[in-house]
């Protein structure tokens, strides 16, 4: 699954731009989801952007944990 950043929160920290680019494929998390007898692994991908100016960078928030400090 990959998550984006919501278009209002698309602009750079540092200088406010909104020219922001994709920075590599993304981060990556693994959840995993149970499903009754069976756990699944699901691969999300966090978009991560940076601005033009350089100095800023997005990322997308993070999927919901099913357990606490899980992976």
């Amino acid at each position: 699954m990959r998550h984006a950043d919501p278009s209002e929160e698309r602009q750079c920290p540092a200088c406010g731009g909104d020219e922001l680019k994709p920075l590599g494929q993304g981060r990556t998390s693994l959840v995993y989801e149970y499903v009754p007898a069976r756990f699944e692994r699901q691969v999300h991908v966090q978009e991560v952007l940076a601005c033009a100016c350089g100095r800023g960078v997005v990322t997308a928030p993070p999927p919901a944990r099913v357990v606490d400090r899980g992976e």
